[in-house]
C-alpha cells in the first residue's frame, strides 16, 4: 500500500495533466479560428486564381 502523500501527489498531478491538455485543446481551437475566417473571407479570390492560372 502506498503512502497517503503519495496518493495525493498523484491525484494532484493527474489534476494538473487534464487541466493542461484542457488549456492546451481550447488553444489549439482559439488559434485555428482566425485561419478558418480568412479561408472563408478569401475563398472567391482563391477561386479565381486557381482558374486563372488554368488557361494558355
Amino acid at each position: 500500500m502506498s503512502p497517503s502523500w503519495s496518493r495525493t501527489a498523484t491525484a494532484s498531478a493527474t489534476a494538473a495533466l487534464t487541466l493542461l491538455a484542457a488549456l492546451v485543446v481550447t488553444g489549439s481551437r482559439l488559434a485555428v479560428i482566425p485561419l478558418i475566417v480568412a479561408f472563408i473571407a478569401l475563398q472567391r479570390h482563391w477561386k479565381a486564381g486557381l482558374t486563372a492560372g488554368s488557361g494558355k
